[in-house]
């Protein structure tokens, strides 16, 4: 995105503590970088079902404001996958969250530019392509 550009947060449950420090941090990136705008952050769509209608209507809303996507949940992140690889969108850079295969599939064929891996304390490790 270059340190500028529109981009949408997807995550879990809003009740889930980890929600609120996930959606803080992406917050706190965003106060950090002033060419990037937080257009959109879309809660309570940790199941299949939900997320995928979510990304599948907010790619059919707002795909062209959109330049990433950040995703820091687990559906969140397969349904990104899934949408932006059936759309065959290249110009929407990600961040997804997660060691699913579906994730995975998608970096190692430059789909996307990484991924958090959660570990135990709390810490997020990011893995980028080149």
């Amino acid at each position: 995105m270059g340190g500028k550009g529109n981009i949408v947060h997807l995550s879990g449950f809003i009740a889930e503590t980890n929600t609120k420090k996930r959606m803080d941090g992406v917050q706190k990136a965003v106060d950090e970088n002033p060419g990037v705008k937080l257009i959109q952050t879309i809660t309570d769509i940790d199941t299949a079902e939900t997320a995928q209608n979510a990304v599948s209507s907010l790619l059919a809303a707002k795909r062209s404001e959109i330049n990433g996507i950040v995703a820091t949940a687990y559906n969140p992140s397969v349904a990104v996958s899934n949408e932006l690889r059936s759309l065959d969108e290249k110009n929407i850079k990600s961040v997804l969250i997660d060691s699913d295969p579906i994730v995975l599939d998608a970096i190692k064929t430059g789909m996307y530019l990484g991924r958090c891996h959660r570990i135990h304390t709390g810490r997020l490790i990011l893995g980028f392509t080149p």
